[in-house]
């Protein structure tokens, strides 16, 4: 397992990283969690401590080299857009169906019956 890793395969998003040094110290889920490590990074001595969010632009370069490089956090980020993926596409299906059942419907509405044949109320 990795230390960007929970042990079900899903990924951490957070990291606390020593700039200076170039070295993951922490990893997690939130950013609650992220702020509080780093806190308490810096409070054992760690001057250096700084959070990252992994997936977000202004993570540096080499965090981001690191990441690519560990095989678990790619597999686990993998694994989520795929999950994705199928979710979007079960969906699109359903969508798919309930949208020609619409367009069946419109075509009922626009054909062109003839007066005499649509039926009428009991006149009053």
């Amino acid at each position: 397992m990795s230390l960007l890793t929970n042990p079900d395969g899903t990924v951490k998003v957070y990291a606390t990283v020593d700039d200076q040094e170039e070295k993951i110290l922490a990893a997690y889920n939130g950013v609650g969690s992220a702020m509080r490590g780093t806190k308490e990074i810096k409070a054992a001595g760690a001057t250096n401590a700084v959070y990252y969010n992994l997936t977000h632009s202004t993570c540096p370069a080499w965090l981001k080299a690191a990441v690519r490089t560990d095989a678990a956090y790619c597999e686990g980020r993998a694994a989520a857009f795929e999950a994705r993926a199928k979710a979007l596409r079960a969906k699109a299906a359903s969508l798919n169906t309930e949208a020609a059942d619409h367009e069946l419907a419109a075509q009922f509405w626009r054909l062109d019956i003839p007066s005499e044949d649509v039926p009428s109320g009991p006149k009053m």
